[in-house]
Parts: C-alpha cells; structure tokens; sequence
C-alpha cells in the first residue's frame, strides 16, 4: 500500500486519483508540519493517514493495521507549545520545556492505561498502546460516528422530554461508573458526545487535566455554554460535579436546541431560561433538577451523577423505598494550576462503544422515528446498504457559515463531495471560521457534487507581542503564537543584559504589521 494505492483521507483503495471519489479528500495535501506525514508506519504495523481532530495536547489519526487488515484510530500525544516534529518524525521538545512535557507525557500514558481498563460501555476499546518517536501513541478500533451536534441539527427540533430521558439514562449511568472508577471527563459537550447508526452515546475526546483548565501549560479546549465555571480559574476545584454541570448543560440544549449562556457570564447575569418554559414537554420539576446541575456555584450544584440521576428519576417516577444518594464530599487540600497525576482522560474525538441490543434499538427508533430515520440515512446511509433508505434523497445541506471548517470538513454527510476553499483576509471573522458557502442551505444534497466555501484568514494584521525581556527561544514561541513568521535576529553588546536576552524589536512591541509580508528585527544579546 502506497500513496498511489489508497487514501491517505478514508485508507480505500484508488487507482492514482489525486481526489479520492469516495470521501473527496485531496491526496496531493500531506498533515500540518507538527504532526505526521502521511503514510507514516509506526512498529511497522500501522499506516498512519490525515489528521481527524487536534487540540492542544494530541492528534488523531486515521490508519490501518496492515496485520488485521483493518482500519484504526491512531492518536498522538504531541503538545503544541511544548514541541516540534523533525524530518524523520521524531517528536523535538523546546529548550526548557522539557520538565512539563515528560510530566505530561507520563499523563497521557497513565490516562490511557486506566481508560483501558475501566471496561466502560461509553469507552472505545483500546487495542495498543506504545512508545516511538519520543513520544507515546494509542490504537483504537474503527468505527463510524457523528457527533450529537450533527444529530441535532439534522433533526432541526428539540426532543422531548421522553425521548431525552431514553437517550441520557443510560449515558449516566455510565459515566457514573467512570466516576467510581476516578476518571473525570471535564469535557462532555455536544462536539464530544458521538452516536452509532444504533443511537447509543459514545464519549470522546479525554483529556488530561490542562487541556481542561484555562490558562494551563498547553492551550485549553473548553467548550462554550458547556465547559463549568471552575473551568475558568486555576484556584477552584473540579471533580465530578463539574462532569454533572456539562452533562446538564449537554440536555438542557437537547431539549431546547438552545446552547446555555457562557459560564463565566452567568454569575453575574445570569440569563439562563428554565427549561420548561421554552419546552413545554419537559416537567417543571424536571427543569428544577436540570438548574440545579446548572448552578454557576460549586457548593448549590448537584455534586454526583447519581444524585442527578435521582433528582431526574425520582420527581417523575417517585419511590419511597429509594434513598438519594449521600454526596461525595470535597477535597479540603489547596488546589494547584496542574495536580500531578490526577485522575485523565483522553481527548480522542471518536471513542467507540457497545452497540445498543435490537429490541432497545426498535424501541428507541420507536421514539425519534421522524427525525431519526433522516438521520441514519444521512449519515450512515452511503456506504451502507443496509440504511441506505430512499429518505437520503431528502436530505438537504445544511448551514455551515459561521462554523469552523476544520470542524465540517470531515463530516459524513459531505462524503462524496468535492469541497473546495479560498481564503481570504476578514478583520470580523476569527481565522477558520466560514463565511460563505455554495450553493446555500437546504439545497437537495442529491443536487450537489461540489461545494465552494470563503474562509476566514483571520485580520490581515497581527499585534507584535512582548518579547521584552525573553530568551530568544521563548520569543521564538510568543511570535509563532502571534502568526509572525518573518523575523531577524541581530546580535549586539548592551550593559546589563544576559546573554541570549532580547533586548529590542523594531518595529516595537505592541505595534501592528501586515500578517503577509510584515517583518520584524529583534536585538538579543550575544
């Protein structure tokens, strides 16, 4: 298998085509230079192809075991702020940095070991995990998902309170499990939550703690409206009431298709609607128990998923024989920017599960059969005949402007389609964000073989950043951070400067060049 053999997007054979005719992906286009070239093998076993998902902690693969003859999920532990990829493929730390990253390092491996043996239903397999390229990789069976964000905007309408309650319970209870287990997630959102073609809830994308918390050592990925408020500070503690608040979150959109307010805004305005008043379907005493997980406070919100599991079950379906569930008393000791060797989880975008029995499969059809049937056709129907029913003929494209493309790009409703780019400079728009599309929404997706996007380059201005007083390695890393990549350094002898130390830039700090032929001249100290 080679480049001109198959994919480097889907891994399905082709006949030398630069466009793969199935998925669309363009074979002439290797991975961004941080992470892995394609057609990579690693213990000369696996084939590694496109990047799937990054974040700031790790990569994630598409790839196939040449032994089993399977595809696979292949992720990387590679940091962007503490690393760079060399020629051969071997993982570079930076100058200084190499404490956190070994620290890290040891995480991410621990992480994955005790996931792989929690044996949970809402937890993919883990087939392999190793050691190369100075830095450790994580095998993962294949399998097909979309995420609960695609399902509920295919479906275009809240659900009711019926179908949320089939859909979550067993979620939860899950995750409780995990919980017992001491795995924290602290990312549950709709982007991470994934469904199979049998509607079962899958979690994905783990993470160790400082991907979790803002301002850590590497970039944060919180999720807006989801992501709790103790996520946005390093002094506050998290633990599994901050699991209960995004879970919350999670169905109080389900069942209102509208994204809670942003964490930090709500304790001072807080403009959260009850749920019942936008969803009549939803039992006032289960909108209480939702606000309740949604408390901004730490100390009003539910603390446990079996204490919320309880107020959600026992308000509707009340049994006295039933004791809720004691609460899980807090940690006393003073919390830390990054605990060391805290309960992790892994940020991998597509975990796979155990798939839901027939009859609990017909049963919960049975309740979303209009929007599901749509659904499944949609997104599972191309490459399976089995759901490849006559309503994906109906299936119209959807809205993707003001999304990032990065996160549409890959979707499984665009298998097929040739989607093509041009980006431009937009001084409103943050950088990856869509802008325009053709042909519109709700064009029959049966009409379409190609789709042009205009995609933000962000503003054609960066600020210089102050590198005054840096190491030159650190103002490496605070232009790179800037998207200033045309620099010189120039040497000079100045009193009371340490060697290495930058002294001085032109044009100074704080000022504005064009991102595109902007340049900038920086004094150290030989």
């Amino acid at each position: 298998m080679d480049n001109h053999t198959i994919c480097s997007g889907c891994l399905s054979k082709i006949n030398g085509e630069t466009v793969c005719p199935l998925c669309g992906n363009d074979n002439s286009v290797n991975n961004a230079p941080l992470y892995l070239k394609v057609f990579t093998m690693l213990q000369n076993k696996y084939i590694v192809g496109k990047t799937l998902y990054t974040n700031g902690e790790h990569a994630l693969y598409i790839g196939f075991d040449v032994v089993t003859k399977t595809k696979v999920f292949v992720k990387e532990y590679v940091p962007s702020v503490l690393c760079e990829r060399n020629e051969n493929g071997s993982v570079s730390v930076f100058p200084g940095k190499e404490a956190q990253y070994k620290s890290m390092l040891a995480d991410f491996y621990d992480l994955h070991k005790k996931l792989a043996a929690c044996g949970s239903d809402i937890v993919q397999p883990i087939n392999e995990i190793f050691g190369e390229n100075n830095t450790v990789y994580v095998i993962l069976p294949w399998k097909k998902f979309v995420s609960l964000r695609d399902y509920m905007d295919t479906a275009g309408e809240a659900l009711s309170w019926e179908e949320a309650r089939e859909l979550f319970f067993p979620f939860l209870k899950s995750l409780s499990q995990l919980h017992a287990a001491g795995i924290l997630h602290r990312g549950i959102s709709p982007d991470t939550i994934l469904l199979d073609k049998s509607c079962h809830l899958t979690l994905s994308a783990f993470a160790t703690p400082s991907t979790r918390i803002l301002k850590s050592d590497i970039d944060a990925q919180l999720f807006d409206g989801f992501s709790a408020p103790e996520q946005y500070s390093l002094k506050s503690w998290q633990g599994t009431w901050t699991d209960v608040y995004s879970s919350a979150a999670v169905m109080y959109y389900c069942l209102t298709n509208v994204r809670p307010p942003h964490a930090i805004e709500r304790p001072k305005h807080d403009s959260l609607v009850p749920c019942h008043t936008i969803n009549n379907s939803v039992p006032k005493v289960i909108s209480q128990a939702l606000d309740k997980a949604l408390s901004p406070y730490t100390e009003s919100r539910i603390q446990t998923v079996d204490s919320f599991l309880f107020a959600l079950d026992e308000t509707v379906y009340p049994n006295p024989k039933k004791s809720a569930p004691k609460m899980q008393e807090r940690k006393t000791a003073a919390p830390t920017a990054r605990p060391k060797r805290f309960p992790y989880m892994l940020v991998s975008t597509v975990v796979t599960v155990v798939v839901l029995s027939f009859f609990g499969a017909l049963l919960f059809r049975s309740l979303f059969r209009d929007q599901l049937d749509d659904f499944i056709a949609a997104n599972f129907g191309p490459h399976n005949p089995e759901y490849s029913d006559s309503s994906a003929e109906d299936a119209k494209l959807l809205n993707y402007v003001g999304q990032l493309y990065d996160d549409i790009k890959n979707s499984q409703r665009l298998i097929g389609i040739t989607l093509k780019t041009e980006y431009v400079y937009d001084e409103n728009k943050s950088a990856g964000i869509i802008i325009e599309q053709t042909p519109s929404a709700d064009t029959p997706m049966s009409e379409i073989q190609e789709i042009s996007f205009r995609i933000s380059k962000g503003s054609e201005y960066v600020t210089i950043p102050n590198i005054l007083p840096c190491s030159k390695a650190e103002a490496i890393q605070l232009l790179a951070d800037a998207g200033i990549t045309d620099y010189t350094f120039i040497e000079t002898e100045e009193s009371g400067y340490s060697s290495g130390q930058v002294i001085n830039c032109m044009p100074k700090v704080g000022s504005k060049i064009k991102r595109e032929g902007g340049h900038v001249d920086i004094l150290y100290q030989k």
